[in-house]
């Protein structure tokens, strides 16, 4: 019995570090991040708003740090165009880059109108990479989001070669995502270390 309240105390702390924080391993300075950006829709919009509404689903270092949340799926008329994207830079909120997004454009979102706020999300990039028939490559894709402001992408990189002799070396092909308005470009990479 003695052991109820320290469950508690845990289970309420693991919760203060961000919504998806438990099904992922961050570090003190990635679980800052996430709840200074958690902060600034609080903000926005309200603590209700945050939790019932949209759906902590990752933090990307790009040219600033990237914290992503989607719209959660029932809500959602467009399933592919649900993110939200809020930058950091460093443990600051972005103010020049960072998108405007509003409650009417929320408000407009569920109407079924679009906005440039409300970008395409990781399951709509990779399901044109497999429409693409993209090559998974010797170990798989690797993904992340790369860029800032208006020029942001979903990266899905396929290792084609990786040499270890006489020094790590690497190539494949990069399939990018616009997550503004979902345009491809398809380009070869190289790694020599």
């Amino acid at each position: 019995m003695k052991y109820i309240p320290l469950i508690y105390l845990i289970l309420t702390n693991v919760k203060c570090f961000g919504q998806g924080s438990d099904s992922k391993d961050y570090s003190d300075s990635e679980r800052k991040k996430i709840q200074i950006a958690e902060n600034f829709l609080i903000e926005i919009f309200s603590e209700n708003f945050l939790n019932d509404t949209l759906e902590f689903k990752g933090l990307y270092k790009s040219v600033l740090d990237m914290v992503a949340f989607e719209i959660k799926n029932e809500l959602s008329k467009d399933k592919s165009r649900n993110m939200i994207l809020i930058f950091l830079n460093g443990e600051i909120v972005e103010t020049e880059y960072n998108t405007k997004i509003t409650r009417k454009n929320i408000h407009d979102y569920f109407k079924g109108g679009s906005n440039e706020n409300i970008f395409l999300n990781l399951d709509h990039a990779l399901s044109l990479a497999k429409r693409e028939n993209f090559e998974k490559g010797i170990k798989g894709w690797t993904i992340s989001i790369s860029g800032v402001a208006d020029s942001v992408w979903w990266n899905i990189k396929s290792y084609q070669k990786i040499d270890y002799d006489p020094v790590y070396s690497a190539n494949g092909i990069d399939f990018k995502v616009n997550i503004q308005n979902g345009k491809i470009k398809i380009s070869e990479w190289v790694e020599i270390e």
